[in-house]
């Protein structure tokens, strides 16, 4: 038996277009991870007592057909165990199909690569970069970064995860680009003030690009918890806001190495206890692929 681990997300500090030469608009993500959420995978040779999801069998099929390995999906038994919360934008199904190539490159003593990654999941699903140790603006439908990144930011962030579900597949992707195309000022400026913070390292930089990105947003899909933590930031000495985009969590960034969120904690606290929301404190940043 082999067995991964995949970290998921707390949401993403940008999501917006990407202009390509050809003036196409794609969906492009700078994602942040958190060590706190994982997905395990076990997988291993003879009759399955457990079939895997679609997306993990697709995984494996496609796997041994990129490495040439005379097999299939039926000659595996296949387990997960996942704390990632599912359907709330926090890279649950990326995290177990990518737990699940790693533990099949470890099965067959296979010298795996992120690109080795990119090129299994493309066809797969959107992802976000989370088997990457570095951060970069990715394109999540193309599987490739456009930039990245030397420098890896880590945040505290104070948070909540909302009720309902999202499937991200299921959402109007015409409506999204064409909502990034009548916004492509707001979403280039946030952007470049992003790009600023992650070559000057600054996360206040990074968290006022993240902020702005999530305020956008809000036209195309409104939470009101997202607008009063927007309001509420400088009050309560957060760095800025982070979302999940098309899913269900939104918080607080500060640095992660003080805690200057301790005397705002409170307060936090009553502002997700009005929504009936749990409080959540996790350390999040990259490097924990």
């Amino acid at each position: 038996m082999s067995k991964a681990i995949q970290h998921g997300t707390i949401g993403k500090l940008w999501q917006g277009p990407y202009q390509s030469p050809d003036e196409a608009i794609h969906i492009a993500i700078v994602t942040l991870p958190c060590e706190e959420y994982f997905s395990e995978v076990a997988v291993e040779l003879g009759a399955p007592t457990t079939s895997p999801p679609p997306k993990s069998a697709l995984a494996i099929e496609r796997f041994l057909s990129y490495f040439r390995i005379k097999s299939s999906s039926s000659n595996y038994t296949w387990s997960v165990n996942s704390n990632i919360p599912q359907s709330k934008g926090m890279a649950s199904s990326t995290a177990d199909v990518v737990a699940t190539i790693k533990a099949l490159a470890s099965l067959h003593e296979i010298q795996l690569t992120p690109d080795h990654i990119q090129d299994i999941l493309r066809g797969i699903e959107r992802s976000d970069p989370v088997f990457h140790s570095h951060p970069g603006l990715y394109l999540s439908k193309h599987q490739r970064f456009v930039c990245s990144w030397d420098w890896n930011p880590n945040f505290t962030v104070i948070y909540s995860i909302l009720p309902g579900i999202t499937d991200t597949e299921a959402i109007n992707e015409d409506n999204l680009l064409a909502f990034y195309q009548d916004n492509l000022k707001n979403y280039r400026d946030s952007f470049g003030l992003l790009s600023e913070g992650f070559q000057t390292a600054s996360c206040k930089t990074i968290a006022h690009a993240s902020t702005q990105c999530a305020s956008t947003f809000q036209e195309f899909m409104p939470v009101k918890l997202v607008d009063e933590l927007i309001a509420a930031a400088p009050s309560l000495n957060a760095l800025g806001v982070i979302r999940a985009y098309t899913g269900h969590v939104t918080g607080l960034l500060y640095p992660g190495n003080d805690d200057s969120q301790s005397e705002s904690l409170p307060t936090i606290r009553e502002i997700f206890s009005r929504y009936n929301l749990p409080t959540l404190v996790n350390r999040a940043g990259y490097g924990t692929n």
